[in-house]
């Protein structure tokens, strides 16, 4: 054989090899593009999938029971007691204040035992008029009030509270017996 036959087969060997090499390196890189395209795809759904759970939890936490416990101080009430006893009208609404604040403080230690974020409210004036600036004021969703009220000839001269928060609530409003 001749040295230009020789060089051909050498030349068409290394070709071969060369194209042998390219092909294992596209391989390789297609190889490493697919990997990295899965890793990117793994990152994306576990970045979403936490980004996900975060906005999860903030609206959870956005949503948690928040209870207001109010007990109103009826003006009224402290002036008729006052009249009635002879008593100081300081010392009245003082008492009443001390009594209100026995039934939140009840209210809430219930409340948080049931893990409930609460709040604790003593108001004075009118009860309807100031359960609903309450409920004004704090963007309440529902108001929680007992059937108990006065009865007789009283009840209709003065009308009940729970009646009163029904027809001027600003919200939906449950009535316990």
């Amino acid at each position: 054989m001749g040295e230009a036959t020789q060089g051909g087969i050498l030349d068409r060997q290394l070709i071969r090899q060369v194209v042998e090499i390219e092909q294992q390196a596209k391989t390789i890189r297609d190889a490493a593009e697919k990997e990295a395209q899965d890793l990117i795809e793994k990152a994306r759904a576990k970045a979403e999938k936490e980004a996900q759970q975060l906005i999860a939890d903030a609206q959870a936490e956005e949503e948690r029971a928040r209870i207001t416990f109010v007990y109103v101080v009826d003006t009224s009430v402290v002036e008729e007691l006052t009249d009635a006893s002879g008593g100081v009208a300081k010392q009245v609404r003082g008492e009443l204040e001390r009594t209100g604040q026995r039934y939140l403080n009840h209210l809430a230690r219930l409340a948080t035992n049931a893990d409930l974020e609460v709040n604790q409210v003593i108001r004075y004036g009118k009860p309807y008029s100031e359960i609903e600036s309450l409920a004004l004021e704090e963007h309440v969703d529902l108001i929680v009030i007992g059937q108990v009220g006065q009865r007789g000839p009283r009840r209709i001269l003065i009308g009940s509270v729970t009646e009163r928060v029904i027809e001027y609530a600003p919200c939906p409003v449950l009535i316990v017996k």
